[in-house]
């Protein structure tokens, strides 16, 4: 693994942030190096397929809430530019993608008050939002969007490192990295070394061990999955409990995630919402992955404080593939023109 020039940069994780970054910069002409502790690509994408929403999982009401007007729009702003380029780059990958839409049921009738009133006002920004109300899901309001795009998230990323300049190194965990005197760094991996100018973590919850200051922003989620035998009953993929659950049919099967801080709650509900919306499909596998989530639910971008040359890429969390395309330009920026992240920054403003 070990190089008489150094690497131009050695990425930390092969799941799709990983991956979007290898190829931007190798694209650029940097030789890259990714390494991958597991036997194989996908990081905690791997088992399932992909959905990429327009806007946030929560109604539009609550994230003005939480993060204000001007941030709210500009996320759902983000969404969209990332499905558009998404849909571009899985047609120029060669790799089959589908406008499914989908639907955000509301929790209650409060809920479904706050669904109504986030339709009106995202149709004023000239969004394609529209109310359903459909006793199958409980006589609750649901957001509709036709945009949403499902496709195979193992698929792309294989596809987008298959570059010349890239080389991915499986089953090499990362166990350190240390400044040589020359200033290119060295990465020890399964008691090997290889020496890179710039290193970028995007391996998730795992990046916590090299710089224990990311656990005071970025929190590990326990992410459950259910997967079980499509039936045929429903065909949109469903998001509940503001984003904490999704329900995605897809091929032969349909995939039931959830995610919350307690697992036995979690565990209970997506049984709850099994029986109510699968009750007769078999089960064919139930998995378990962590991602990480920073207070806001946004991803997290940056160099790390005191760590010249060492990047992150983190905290896209369950619904990552809404921003992956934008958080992975951000980074790039940075690395190639030193342009720093402004809503995805590591330390707000």
């Amino acid at each position: 693994m070990s190089a008489i020039e150094p690497y131009d940069v050695t990425v930390v994780g092969a799941g799709l942030a990983g991956a979007l970054v290898a190829s931007t910069l190798a694209e650029e002409g940097l030789k890259v190096v990714v390494l991958e502790a597991t036997e194989s690509l996908g990081g905690t994408v791997k088992h399932q397929p992909g959905l990429a929403l327009l806007g946030t999982p929560e109604p539009f009401t609550q994230a003005v809430e939480r993060r204000g007007d001007q941030v709210a729009h500009t996320l759902w702003e983000l969404t969209s530019e990332n499905l558009v380029r998404l849909e571009i780059l899985l047609e120029r990958c060669g790799i089959a993608s589908e406008k499914v839409g989908s639907l955000r049921l509301a929790v209650d009738a409060s809920q479904s008050a706050e669904f109504r009133e986030s339709a009106a006002q995202l149709k004023q920004y000239g969004y394609d939002v529209t109310l359903e109300d459909d006793s199958r899901y409980g006589d609750q309001v649901a957001i509709s969007t036709s945009d949403d795009l499902l496709f195979t998230p193992q698929a792309l990323i294989n596809k987008l490192l298959e570059h010349e300049n890239i080389i991915v190194e499986c089953d090499a965990e990362v166990e350190g990295v240390k400044r040589q005197l020359d200033g290119s760094i060295a990465v020890s991996a399964h008691r090997r070394y290889l020496w890179t100018r710039k290193v970028i973590f995007a391996n998730g919850v795992h990046a916590i061990r090299f710089d224990p200051g990311l656990a005071e922003i970025l929190h590990p989620v326990c992410v459950h999955t259910i997967v079980f035998e499509n039936t045929g009953t429903l065909t949109r993929p469903l998001v509940l409990d503001n984003g904490h659950i999704f329900f995605v049919p897809h091929a032969q099967s349909i995939c039931l995630t959830g995610w919350d801080s307690t697992e036995t709650d979690i565990l209970w509900r997506l049984s709850a919402v099994a029986n109510q919306l699968c009750p007769n499909a078999a089960v064919r596998e139930r998995f378990t992955s962590w991602v990480t989530i920073r207070d806001g639910a946004m991803p997290v971008v940056g160099e790390l404080p005191g760590q010249p040359d060492v990047y992150i890429i983190n905290g896209l969390g369950p619904f990552g593939l809404n921003l992956a395309l934008v958080a992975a330009d951000e980074l790039a920026e940075l690395v190639l023109y030193d342009r720093q992240p402004t809503l995805f920054a590591l330390v707000e403003p």
